[in-house]
């Protein structure tokens, strides 16, 4: 909403002769796209005695949201993120399931490389000095 004060004033009749006020409602139309805004008169609360004004309202395309406007998907970085712990998690279980049956491995012995996860972390520090 848009709210216009201070107009001409009002005759001594009409709303004890207060200034003219204007309000302006926008509403999204995402089929609007030509450039003028049409103005349509809503409503003019003249015959009260304060608190009196013209109601407008227009309808454009500009006005909309965009999530009224675009249809939201997931970016590329969600995308590689959903790929990438999809991938480690089916390595994780099928690699525990080998180790578990096929090597009859107990414990800790059973996450596939446990020996290069376990050392991980140190490698990760010998390779940044």
């Amino acid at each position: 909403m848009l709210e216009y004060a201070g107009g001409d004033l009002y005759s001594p009749h009409h709303c004890n002769g207060s200034s003219r006020r204007t309000i302006i409602m926008f509403l999204c139309d995402p089929d609007k796209t030509d450039k003028a805004l049409n103005l349509r008169l809503v409503a003019e609360n003249s015959d009260k005695e304060t608190n009196c004004y013209y109601l407008f309202e227009t309808e454009h395309s500009v006005i909309c949201s965009p999530e009224n406007l675009l249809i939201r998907g997931l970016s590329p970085g969600s995308i590689v993120v959903i790929i990438f712990c999809t991938l480690f998690g089916t390595y994780l279980i099928v690699g525990i399931l080998y180790m578990r049956f096929m090597k009859r491995a107990k414990g800790l012995e059973q996450i596939p490389n446990y020996s290069f996860w376990k050392d991980f972390g140190n490698l990760q520090a010998v390779s940044s000095t």
